[in-house]
């Protein structure tokens, strides 16, 4: 390991958020791999910050990898260990990451955290168990539709949509008069992953709800279910109002997506 990344190894562990934010982004930058041994025993720092950063560090180098790949270092294992860290946001960190770097062999460990009491740890194992495409999770997840949290219910429809889970539509259904708006987007998401085409009436009548991502999200299943001509001019300005929600990269693209099919080029006047 050469002299430039034992500084930004160093830099990484600094107190200054500024300093460890600018060295842990110029190692993905530069995606130095060589780096990844150092980096992966920063999981092990003291300080919270650090261990969450290495986290998103060899998440991106790893990601970078074949997937064949990704399992050989020992950097997943150690991510793995710190689902059960003191601290929260190293948790979400760790549990996000075993889903971006598709690790299958953690599944089992994500799905004891389900019942976690903590809403960020739960709504993060069952988004992560849809990305891993966990079947044997669904009835857990079912569970988790009646949750008493809005972040939870909205990650259990969404899970189950990416999962296939076509038997579970009556019960997806219900969450279309939920009281949360991200829920009810949510459950349009997952009710066009499931072609549920005779449900495309109930769809329609959440062209007109009150809430314009709702809105939009009904105009982009339409789209996506092949029924672009009853997407009027105002429901895609609903759908550009989704694209723009870049923090929230998976409506994000599936808005740009239906936008490109109906001929918008998005970011242009």
């Amino acid at each position: 390991m050469n002299q430039h990344v034992k500084e930004l190894i160093s830099m990484v562990r600094s107190e200054d958020a500024e300093i460890s934010q600018s060295a842990a982004d110029e190692i993905v930058r530069l995606n130095l791999k060589e780096a990844i041994p150092e980096v992966t025993k920063l999981l092990c720092d003291d300080e919270g910050q650090v261990r969450e950063s290495a986290i998103r560090i060899l998440v991106k180098l790893e990601s970078s990898k074949p997937a064949r790949l990704r399992h050989s270092g020992g950097s997943i294992q150690a991510i793995a260990k710190l689902v059960n860290d003191s601290d929260d946001d190293v948790r979400v960190a760790a549990i996000l990451a075993l889903g971006r770097l598709g690790a299958q062999e953690t599944i089992m460990k994500i799905m004891k955290l389900l019942k976690n009491r903590n809403v960020k740890i739960r709504s993060s194992a069952v988004f992560v168990l849809g990305e891993l495409n966990c079947t044997k999770s669904i009835p857990d997840i079912i569970k988790l539709l009646s949750d008493e949290d809005e972040w939870v219910r909205g990650a259990a429809v969404l899970a189950l949509g990416k999962l296939g889970a076509k038997t579970c539509i009556p019960h997806i259904v219900k969450l279309m008069k939920d009281e949360n708006n991200w829920v009810r987007a949510n459950t349009l998401y997952a009710l066009s992953n499931l072609c549920a085409s005779d449900l495309i009436p109930d769809i329609l009548k959440l062209t007109a709800d009150n809430n314009r991502y709702v809105r939009g999200a009904a105009a982009i299943a339409l789209v996506e279910m092949g029924l672009k001509e009853r997407v009027t001019k105002e429901l895609q300005t609903d759908i550009k109002a989704v694209a723009d929600i870049t923090w929230r990269r998976h409506e994000s693209k599936r808005a740009q997506s239906a936008l490109c099919i109906l001929g918008q080029k998005y970011g242009m006047p």
